[in-house]
């Protein structure tokens, strides 16, 4: 209890026969004798380490965890304590739950122990300060300072003078304990009785996340093997040991996260025979998402990532694609054109390919053998989410044996907005089998084609392809595509 020096001289005055002052002394110690049941009514527990936990990871960066702790629950109002929990947890989200128990508020507190958060809570109080020494290039003082603010820049005052510039370093008078090295999560129970209890505790937290990795091993450009791979990525400084893990792919819908929410991708190391998981994970359709299942238990490292097998096939067909991509402008071009052409690998997500359940969205890497059996690196790609019977193209590269140069051979005005477009597209292949490819052209405003001496489809409002047929490079020939096009914009 605080009081000010007119109290304390009013307790120790000496009671007059009217009694007075004492009637007030009387009144302090009737207020201290009531306010310590009121104090101590409030009594602390400690729960205890994790039994055991759920989690549930998401492709957004976020996890559900659901974890059990025993805790020595006194009768009546108490505070407890549940330390080991993640720096990154949505305190919003906190559920607690035990038999003949209720919460009656919950309180987290994590301040880590950083510069910035030092400097901010010495805000208008003496540091010191770790400067360059004006006589000495090499040396270095210690002053005293007033941390005056830090935002941005600390400026400090130092005697009748505020300084804002280099510094070294800076010393601290005490660690404050407002701030903390680990989160601490503390709930205010209420119990009908005594005894110890087991409390089911839950909340959302950020720093995990997952991303599917596949491994496509080439026999050759239409044939493979498939291996699809959950990563976990967790960078969240938590780690959970033999956790019962679920994984959630989709994108989940939330709003106004708490504290960072990171996403981390590890490397999967390759190597040429894999061992067998004990079981795959069991999938299952889950509200407009799916939802797999790990049956075994699994260690999260607290920063690092974790893979866990989801399915496999080993024969797989794909097919194959070569294409150039141009997009027509109305522009009169002086100068030849060089065009690249995309290597893609189409992979149908069905049945009759080995397939035929949903594939989450991730990185693709495609293996191929060499001559010397040396499996290598052939391309590289990111897939969306893929629902049964649907399809993902696998960018693989570009082409390197083909060779497109297009030229303009007409160009004329007809009206405000209406120009005539001639091209002639030279096609060479260097290689010494035959190739198809498809030239993809595509147009902005109404358009319309007036001659081709090629087949052509147009794909869309916007857009024709035209195949092309390639002998092999021994024949030395080049193939040239002509037509004309006239545009409205």
């Amino acid at each position: 209890m605080i009081r000010n020096e007119h109290d304390i001289n009013a307790c120790n005055t000496t009671v007059p026969a009217n009694g007075g002052i004492m009637n007030r002394s009387i009144s302090y110690l009737i207020i201290m004798i009531f306010s310590i049941p009121l104090f101590l009514s409030s009594q602390q527990a400690q729960a205890s380490s994790v039994k055991g936990a759920a989690v549930t990871v998401y492709n957004s960066g976020d996890a559900l965890v659901r974890e059990t702790r025993s805790v020595n629950l006194p009768a009546g109002l108490a505070s407890v304590v549940f330390k080991d929990v993640p720096g990154t947890l949505d305190p919003t989200s906190v559920h607690a739950s035990a038999k003949n128990m209720v919460i009656r508020d919950v309180q987290y507190n994590y301040t880590p122990i950083t510069q910035k958060n030092l400097l901010d809570y010495y805000v208008g109080k003496e540091i010191t300060v770790v400067m360059a020494d004006p006589t000495d290039a090499q040396g270095r003082v210690r002053r005293k300072a007033v941390l005056l603010g830090n935002e941005g820049q600390p400026i400090f005052q130092i005697g009748e003078e505020v300084f804002a510039g280099n510094y070294y370093g800076f010393v601290f008078p005490e660690l404050p304990k407002e701030l903390q090295g680990k989160p601490m999560l503390s709930l205010t129970t209420d119990s009908s009785t005594a005894g110890s209890r087991e409390v089911a505790l839950s909340y959302l937290m950020g720093g995990i996340s997952w991303n599917a990795d596949y491994s496509l091993v080439l026999d050759t450009n239409t044939k493979g093997k498939l291996e699809a791979w959950a990563t976990i990525a967790n960078n969240s400084g938590t780690a959970f040991n033999n956790a019962s893990l679920k994984l959630v792919a989709g994108n989940v819908n939330r709003q106004n996260r708490y504290g960072n929410s990171m996403h981390m991708k590890g490397d999967m190391v390759m190597a040429e025979s894999m061992p067998a998981m004990p079981s795959q994970p069991r999938q299952e359709q889950f509200a407009q998402f799916h939802l797999y299942d790990i049956d075994w238990p699994v260690r999260l490292p607290a920063n690092g990532t974790k893979q866990l097998s989801l399915f496999s096939s080993s024969d797989v067909t794909l097919e194959e694609e070569l294409v150039s991509r141009f997009h027509v402008r109305a522009s009169q071009w002086r100068k030849p054109v060089s065009q690249q052409v995309e290597w893609n690998l189409k992979l149908m997500n069905t049945k009759k390919n080995g397939l035929g359940s949903p594939m989450p969205a991730g990185r693709v890497r495609v293996f191929k053998q060499s001559s010397d059996d040396s499996l290598l690196l052939a391309g590289e790609d990111s897939i969306g989410h893929i629902a049964k019977n649907g399809s993902a193209t696998i960018n693989m590269g570009r082409a390197f044996d083909i060779a497109i140069e297009r030229r303009q051979t007409e160009y004329e005005k007809l009206g405000k907005n209406t120009y005539r477009l001639g091209w002639a597209i030279d096609v060479t292949n260097g290689r010494d089998t035959a190739q198809k490819i498809v030239l993809r052209e595509s147009y902005d405003g109404q358009w319309e084609v007036i001659t081709s001496e090629q087949g052509y489809e147009k794909t869309d409002a916007g857009t024709i392809e035209i195949p092309v047929e390639l002998p092999p490079a021994k024949e030395n020939k080049t193939v040239t595509v002509n037509y004309t096009v006239q545009v409205t914009y």
